[in-house]
């Protein structure tokens, strides 16, 4: 990024904000957005439990350069995934599902 893009995002990023709280907007009755901002009631634990995996299902860390140890083989995952354990499913002979949590790849 050279330094006349950082600073023209800087700048929307500035003129976004000031919309927000000093610009009425009919979406919301001429109000600004900002003065509509609740805080949640609800709150959000520090840390979420760890997944947990079913009993069949191989688990594996995802490394921080995106992949999992396999079988004497090298797999890449996702890097979004990266410290994060993922659940391997049977699903045929030699098929295999990648699940992080409840959610399947989909691969």
């Amino acid at each position: 990024m050279n330094i006349h893009s950082f600073w023209s995002a800087a700048a929307a990023k500035s003129i976004a904000a000031a919309t927000r709280c000093t610009r009425p907007h009919a979406s919301v009755d001429q109000e600004t957005p900002a003065s509509q901002y609740r805080p949640s009631e609800r709150a959000l634990p520090r840390r979420l439990a760890p997944l947990e995996y079913p009993g069949h299902f191989k688990v594996r860390l995802v490394s921080r350069n995106s992949g999992i140890r396999w079988q004497k083989h090298w797999v890449c995952v996702t890097h979004t995934l990266a410290g994060e354990y993922v659940g391997l499913e049977e699903v045929g002979d030699g098929l295999w599902d990648v699940y992080f949590g409840p959610l399947s790849s989909g691969a």
